[in-house]
C-alpha cells in the first residue's frame, strides 16, 4: 500500500495508469483550531525555497501595489533569492529574513496576517500549510495541488490563480 497526503496525488497516480492501492492518511498536526479568515498582523509570510515555482515574484507585484498598506517577510533561500530582492528593493515593507528555525520562525508565523503560498506548481501537501492552520494563521495559496483540500474559502483562508497578483 502507498501513502498519500492529499487525494490530489491519489487522483495523479491514478490518471497515469497507477493500479496499487494508495491511502490517503493526513500527516499528524496538533488539531487545527477555529481560524479566522483574516487576523491581526501588518504582514504577509511566505516560507519556503527561493525559487521559480513558488511564485514568490508574483507576491510581491501585489505588495507593491498596495504601497506599503502590508508589508510581506519572506523566509527562506533557494536560487532566485538576487533577483527577487532585486524586484522588491522599491517596495516598501519587503523583509528579507533568510532561513529561519525554533522561536524565531515560531514567532513570524504567529504574528502574520496569513501565510501565503503563490505556488506557480503543484504543490502536493507542504506541511508549513498544515503548521500555519494549526497556529491559527490563515492561509492564502494556489488553487494548485492538495492545498486547496485545507483551505475553506472565507473561513481558514482564501485562493487564487497561480500568476495572478491581483
Amino acid at each position: 500500500v502507498f501513502i498519500a497526503p492529499s487525494r490530489f496525488l491519489i487522483e495523479k497516480f491514478r490518471s497515469v495508469g497507477f493500479a496499487n492501492p494508495i491511502q490517503h492518511i493526513v500527516q499528524p498536526i496538533r488539531p487545527f483550531p477555529a481560524v479566522p479568515a483574516t487576523k491581526g498582523g501588518d504582514y504577509l509570510l511566505f516560507i519556503g525555497r527561493l525559487s521559480e515555482e513558488q511564485g514568490v515574484a508574483t507576491l510581491i507585484e501585489p505588495v507593491a501595489l498596495m504601497q506599503g498598506d502590508i508589508g510581506l517577510q519572506i523566509i527562506g533561500t533557494g536560487p532566485e533569492e538576487s533577483l527577487l530582492r532585486d524586484q522588491a528593493k522599491s517596495v516598501p515593507g519587503v523583509e528579507f529574513l533568510g532561513y529561519q528555525t525554533g522561536e524565531a520562525w515560531e514567532q513570524a508565523l504567529r504574528g502574520a496576517k496569513a501565510l501565503v503560498v503563490p505556488s506557480i506548481w503543484y504543490e502536493n501537501m507542504p506541511y508549513v500549510v498544515l503548521e500555519a492552520l494549526s497556529r491559527g494563521t490563515p492561509v492564502f495559496a494556489t488553487r494548485l495541488g492538495g492545498v486547496p483540500e485545507r483551505i475553506v474559502e472565507g473561513q481558514n483562508g482564501w485562493l487564487f490563480d497561480a500568476n495572478d497578483a491581483h
